[in-house]
C-alpha cells in the first residue's frame, strides 16, 4: 500500500485478500494475549516479581515453591553450559 503497489494490475487481485487475512491475524493474537492472563479462573503471572506478589496477596506459598522447584531441575542445564565454557 505504501508502495503504490495496489493500484498495479498485477497485484490488484489479491490486496483485499491479504489485507483482510492480516487483520484477522492481529485480531488473533490479541485474543490469545488477553487468555493468559488466567487459567482455569487462577490467575497467572508473565513475571516472578508478579508470581511473588501474587503469593503475598493469597498468603500461601505456592509460586515461591513452584519457582524453586523448577529451578532445581534446571540448574544442572546451566552447570553443564558452565563447565563447557
Amino acid at each position: 500500500m505504501a508502495n503504490k503497489l495496489s493500484e498495479e494490475a498485477a497485484f490488484h487481485w489479491w490486496v483485499s485478500f491479504t489485507l483482510e487475512k492480516r487483520d484477522r491475524i492481529i485480531s488473533a493474537i490479541k485474543t490469545q494475549s488477553h487468555k493468559r492472563n488466567q487459567k482455569f479462573g487462577i490467575k497467572t503471572p508473565q513475571s516472578v516479581e508478579r508470581a511473588l506478589a501474587i503469593d503475598q496477596e493469597t498468603n500461601t506459598s505456592l509460586c515461591k515453591d513452584a519457582i524453586e522447584k523448577e529451578m532445581k531441575h534446571v540448574l544442572v542445564a546451566f552447570d553443564v553450559l558452565r563447565r563447557w565454557s
